[in-house]
């Protein structure tokens, strides 16, 4: 998977591969943690959409 990022934060622009064990390092205040939260909001949207097309099947 390819992480696109663009005016976030302290990141004016990112592509970051994800393939496999994928290690974000840098100096201190650099968007290492933009990162985290960025991927964190993305996975956690993909899980609320399955939830929800779950409980709509459900009836």
């Amino acid at each position: 998977m390819k992480l696109h990022i663009e005016n976030i934060s302290k990141i004016s622009m990112a592509d970051i591969d994800l393939d496999g064990i994928t290690v974000i390092a840098g100096s201190n205040n650099t968007g290492k943690s933009t990162v985290g939260k960025v991927l964190f909001a993305l996975m956690n949207s993909f899980y609320n959409i399955d939830d929800f097309m779950i409980r709509a099947s459900k009836g």
